[in-house]
């Protein structure tokens, strides 16, 4: 069930970033507490402009779309170029 949320999630992101114009790679990776969703790509750094607030939207957006109950208590970290 994980790796058909991952790729909604995935998916999800794909199309958010899409529409604010940008064409990102998104990756996952899994840890012990989070799963982190990695954006790279031409155009990223503009979530990292006033500090980072695009970002922090994002991730509220991500982790209110995708329900926790899935996921249990780990939730969506994203972040953009490392």
């Amino acid at each position: 069930m994980t790796s058909d949320l991952d790729a909604k999630v995935i998916e999800f992101v794909h199309q958010v970033v899409g529409a604010m114009g940008l064409n990102l790679e998104v990756s996952i990776e899994e840890t012990p507490d989070n799963i982190r969703l990695n954006l790279s790509g031409d155009g990223a750094d503009a979530l990292l402009r006033r500090r980072a607030e695009t970002l922090d939207a994002l991730q509220v957006i991500v982790n209110t779309a995708c329900r926790r109950d899935a996921r249990r208590e780990r939730h969506y970290v994203v972040d953009a170029l490392g």
